[in-house]
Formats: structure tokens, sequence, C-alpha cells
């Protein structure tokens, strides 16, 4: 008996299937088989269903042999015995040599740090273990399913995007296990297999191994349940011309690894993802702006965690509605924008997460689902988690944010995930809540110059009532009237970030008036001193001559428009470029659906970038703060919207710079006017 030291070359080509290569004898015709006397699994169109170890053989005509006697009919099933046992014993030391080599191939991708190496590493090592010329690592896209090619040995064997189900990957992953196919020419697999070579001239593949890389078991939550899972992460695909060329022990080597590869990627995207977030959270904090603030979450959600969907919402305690103010993965995100409100008291899911303070996973068909915004907003198969913002310095939900993914590409929510998602919007909340906190600060400091004028005007006035004559007198009662109107307006703003009142009380206390001599002109009359002090020239504010026959008695709230007009004009008089292009016009214009009001000034501008940003709650433009010498919150125009919606207009920027212009939009409903006087 001799050893023959036949072998495939590098790239796989054996002449019989590819563990022959441990063949102990030469083939000959007078050769038995050394096959182990337990069968495993592995259909082959030839031979038995063993693995062949080699062959045993009895031959006068070997040069350099001594033939052994032929053994006899009577000793045959002995002799077949005795060939099992060394096929097992053998069968074992192979299987020991290949474990000692996956066992030192997990080490190494053990002590990888990225994902992608650890990837690669498990396909070179798994490929070295098999003796195989050609082998696949593909990984899942994570927008459609697909399984798609990643790294591959040789580099041309690149193969298709496969669907799942597709192919014997795509039915390897579809089914969670592993595939071992010896022939894919025979009609069970002919028209399932998939072509790795693209190129016809490449050589044909006949064995494929397909071993999916998954934990079978992890925590997913459903509804407020945890429930175990699978999480896919690619698959590891073997191929050779050779059939039946991989066995059962090649199997088991190749399953050993991609188990151990699943948990390395587990802990790699953990780290990955808690290493983008600890990023994130440094750039919330550097931000000033309430808006900048948000649009960096809604950021970390879908690139540091991953999710295909992002939505913010907030409560609006005045309206007591939780609306929409962020949302990606959408297509038309803006018109969600728009929709995407529901009242406090409904039943609709995100109502029911503020009044719970309880994160949940929500499927699809949950009945507290607006099926109208999952229908128009191509949302039908999403499965989504809800975490809501809660304030411990306010005990109050602010909000909630959702995450999700497409059920048909990824059908869970793993609990680790909702973990870290649920610690970042802790922070985030806490991060918003802080930016008002400070917006809050700012209006303090705002408030301080009118309370100190009002102090230093009625001292002067007690000290020196006697000797002062009455246009004197006058004129410092009208001082301290005006710092009064100033402190009124400022400590509406201040009311309307505490959300210090309830909706009930904040409704609209509307009357019939006429709108430029009651509010706006009487506002503007009001702020006639600041304008002095600032030197600018009071004569500069102007306006058009025939605004009053354009628009008549309106149905308004006289104290919240006042507050609009307020806020417009001290925007124009605090972003002035100069005295000597300080201008502000008032104008209007009446259209088939609405009355508008028109402020114009000739002062730094806007951005044309941040024509709707302006609006955002806490938002100030780059020039804006690049004025040192002015202070602002960044809630004046957020809160002139929220007034203006709430009479069903609204307020936008007609024109960003000279003249910038603002337009309030007042309904042309009966209900709202009585027509020009």
């Amino acid at each position: 008996m001799a050893g023959s030291g036949w072998g495939g070359d590098s790239k796989g080509h054996f002449p019989w299937p590819q563990k022959s290569v441990h063949a102990l004898g030469i083939l000959t015709e007078n050769s038995y088989p050394l096959l182990p006397p337990t069968s495993f699994p592995w259909p082959v169109p030839h031979d038995a269903e063993q693995w062949q170890l080699g062959r045993i053989a009895f031959d006068d005509h070997v040069p350099g042999f001594v033939a052994a006697a032929r053994p006899t009919d009577d000793s045959l099933p002995l002799f077949r015995t005795l060939l099992g046992h060394a096929a097992s014993i053998i069968q074992g030391f192979l299987r020991g040599s290949m474990m000692s080599a996956v066992l030192d191939a997990l080490q190494k991708i053990n002590d990888n740090s990225q994902e992608s190496a650890a990837q690669r590493l498990a396909l070179h090592e798994a490929r070295s273990i098999l003796e195989c010329g050609v082998a696949v690592f593909r990984t899942i896209d994570p927008a459609t399913g697909e399984s798609v090619p990643k790294f591959s040995v040789p580099s041309e064997a690149q193969g298709a995007r496969l669907r799942l189900g597709e192919g014997v990957t795509g039915r390897a992953l579809a089914n969670l296990t592993t595939l071992r196919i010896p022939d894919v020419g025979v009609p069970e697999w002919k028209d399932v297999y998939r072509p790795l070579y693209q190129n016809s001239s490449q050589p044909r593949m006949t064995a494929e191994l397909a071993v999916p890389v998954f934990l079978p078991h992890v925590d997913a939550q459903a509804r407020l349940d945890i429930v175990p899972a699978p999480k896919i992460f690619g698959v590891l695909n073997f191929e050779s011309e050779c059939a039946g060329a991989f066995s059962s022990v090649d199997q088991d080597c190749v399953e050993f690894i991609a188990r151990n590869l699943a948990r390395t990627i587990e802990r790699i995207e953990f780290d990955e993802k808690l290493d983008g977030l600890g990023m994130i959270e440094k750039q919330i904090a550097g931000k000033r702006d309430w808006d900048s603030k948000v649009d960096l979450i809604v950021e970390a959600i879908r690139d540091s965690l991953r999710y295909h969907y992002v939505n913010i919402s907030l409560v609006d305690t005045d309206s007591a509605l939780i609306r929409s103010v962020r949302v990606h993965g959408l297509k038309d995100p803006n018109r969600f924008l728009r929709e995407s409100v529901h009242r406090l008291d409904s039943e609709d899911i995100e109502a029911d997460i503020v009044r719970r303070n309880q994160i949940e996973v929500v499927e699809p068909d949950d009945k507290r689902n607006d099926k109208r915004l999952l229908s128009a907003f191509g949302m039908r198969n999403f499965v989504r988690v809800f975490v809501p913002m809660y304030s411990p310095a306010l005990k109050t939900v602010l909000g909630t944010v959702s995450a999700g993914y497409d059920k048909t590409v990824r059908p869970f929510i793993f609990e680790r995930d909702i973990q870290i998602l649920k610690g970042f919007v802790d922070y985030a909340t806490a991060a918003l809540d802080q930016t008002r906190r400070g917006t809050i600060d700012r209006i303090s400091h705002e408030l301080n110059a009118p309370i100190t004028a009002v102090r230093a005007n009625v001292s002067f006035l007690s000290r020196r009532w006697k000797e002062l004559t009455e246009q004197r007198i006058a004129l410092k009662l009208e001082d301290i009237q005006t710092d009064i109107n100033i402190l009124g307006y400022q400590a509406q703003q201040l009311d309307y970030i505490l959300g210090g009142t309830t909706a009930h009380e904040r409704t609209l206390q509307c009357e019939w008036v006429l709108l430029f001599r009651d509010i706006i002109f009487k506002t503007i009359l009001q702020l006639t001193s600041v304008v002095r002090e600032m030197d600018l020239d009071p004569e500069r504010v102007g306006q058009d001559d025939d605004v009053y026959q354009k628009v008549g008695q309106l149905y308004v709230d006289r104290a919240k428009i006042a507050q609009v007009v307020f806020n417009l004009f001290m925007n124009a008089l605090k972003y002035v470029e100069s005295p000597e292009t300080f201008k502000i016009q008032i104008g209007a214009e009446v259209t088939e659906e609405h009355y508008i009001v028109k402020f114009q000034d000739w002062g730094i501008g806007v951005d044309p970038a941040h024509a709707e940003r302006i609006f955002a709650e806490g938002f100030r433009a780059p020039n804006a703060l690049a004025k040192r010498s002015v202070t602002g919150s960044g809630f004046g125009l957020y809160i002139a919207r929220r007034i203006m919606r709430e009479h069903g207009g609204d307020i936008v920027l007609a024109n960003p710079r000279n003249p910038t212009e603002f337009q309030l939009l007042f309904p042309k409903r009966e209900r709202f006017s009585k027509g020009a006087s």
C-alpha cells in the first residue's frame, strides 16, 4: 500500500472529488475504496454516498512496490471491515487537522476591529481550509435585501445581485440553512444555479457550498414583547469544477467560521454605532440653534444607526397636536410634514406613545397607524420603533422619534439597536431642552433692557417731577409705556417657549378690528422711541397710500397679531445695515384667496438657502449671528408663523434681499374678514 500524492492545482482543478488528495493507494482495476463505515449524506451521481479517502491496490505490476496477497472471497468481508476502521481513523485525523486550522482562523477573525477586514479574512481562511479556488463573500444590501458580492477570489468571479430565494445562495439565505450541492447541473438545481463568472470562456463550476452568516437567536422587539429572531449578515459561497468536491467536514468547518464571523460583525457594528453617535453628540453640543441640532439628530439615526426611515414629531401644547418636524426616507418629505399632524387625544400611534411614555415596535397592520399616510407615502410595509422624547427636567414627553425599515427587506428591529436608539434619543432630548433653556436665558437677557429703562424713567420722574414741564413728563411716560409694551411682547414670546398655559387658555380671542389702524400702525407707533434710541430716523418708516382701501376689517386675535407685527418690526430694526440704508415700507395686496400685508426692509437680508429654516424653532441665520451686537432667541419668526397658521393664514418670505419682504397672508373667508372699508 502506498501514497499517491495526487492533488489539485491552485484553482481547484481536481481529477476526482477534492478530498482524494488524501488517497492512500494507487488506483488500478484491482483496488478497493477506502471508505469510513458510517455513511455521510453526500449525494453524488457516481460511486458511493461516502467520503472516499483513497483506495487500497493489489497489483503485481507497480514498479517499486511488493504486492500483498489479494484477499479471498471468504476473507473479503473482514478485509472491508478493516478498511472501514482504517478510513475512520484517517478521517478523524483529517477532521482534527481541519478543525485545528478553523480554530486558528477564528482567532484571527476575532482580532479584527473593522467589519470589511473580518469578512475578507473569513473568506480567505475558509478558502484555504477547503483548498478551493473560487470563493465569494456576499453581504446584504440594506435598501433592497439583495445579496451583493463584496469580496471574491478570483476577482472576476463576482456573480450577480441575487434576491432572497434566488439562486443557490438566495435559497440558503431564505431558509437560513447551508446548501451543499455536488452537481449544480442536475435537474433539481440546473434552473436554480446562477453562475459566478459572467464570461462564458471562464471554467464551468459544478459543485457549490453556500453557508449563511447569521445569528439564529437575537432578541428583537415585537410591540412590547421580546422575541428571538435571526440576524443575517451575508453568505460565504464556494464553488469547484469537480462534482462532489465539498464534504460534510468542509461544511462543518465553514459553518464554524460563519457563526464566529456573525458574532464578530455584530460586535464591530455595535462599537461602530456607539463611536458614530459619540461623534455626532459632540457636534450637537457645539451647535447653538435648535434647527441644526435636529438635523444632526436625523443624520445620526440615519447614518450611524442605519435606519431607512426616520421621523421626529413634536408636541404642540397650544393646539393639543403632535406634528412631524423632520422626516427622512420618504419621496415627498415636505408634503408628509404638512400632513403628519394628529390630535393628542386621538388614537394615532404617536399620540398614544406620548400618553403612555413607552417604547414600542409597531407593525404595518397596527390599527393605530394612520392608514392614509402609510398608503400615500409608501409605508405600508414599514416596521417602526417609536421612542418617546421624555424631558426629566420638565417631567413631560416633548415628542417622539420613530425609525424603521421596509419589513420585506429587514423584518425585525433588534432590542440592542432599540436600546442604542433610546440612549441617543435621551441625549438628543436633553440637548434640545438645553437649547430651549439657553433661548430662555437670551430672552431673559433681552427683558433686562426694557426693565432697566422703566426703572430709570420712573426714578427720574420721582426725583424731578415738580421741575419738569408737562411736555417732558408726557415724553417720559410715553417711553415707559413703550418699554412696558416691549416687556409684554417678550413675555408672550417666553410663554410660547415655555408652553406654560393650556391649549384651552391659549385659544384665539378674536374680534373685528381694522387691521392697519387698530393693530399695525398702533404697534409701530408704540415703538417709535425704540427707533430713535437706535439712532434711526422714524420718518423712514412708511406705508403705501392704499392700504386702508385694500384691507378692511378682519376677525383676528388682536394681541397675537400685534405680537406678529412686533416681531417683524423688531427684526427689521435689529438687522439694519446702516442708518443711511435704513427703511421700512408697509403695503397691502389682495388676491382671490388672501388679504396680504407686506413688510419690506433694506437690511442685511436672508440667504435664499435659509428661506424656510428661518421659520424653524430657535434658528438664527449665520449672517444674523455675525452681528454680535444683536441678541436674539431665534423664536420671533417661528412664533409669528404659528400665530398666522392659528388664524388659518401664514407668513412667507417673498423676497430675500433689497428689499427683504415678508408677507402676512390672511384668509379671505367670511369668518375672518368683512372686506375693505
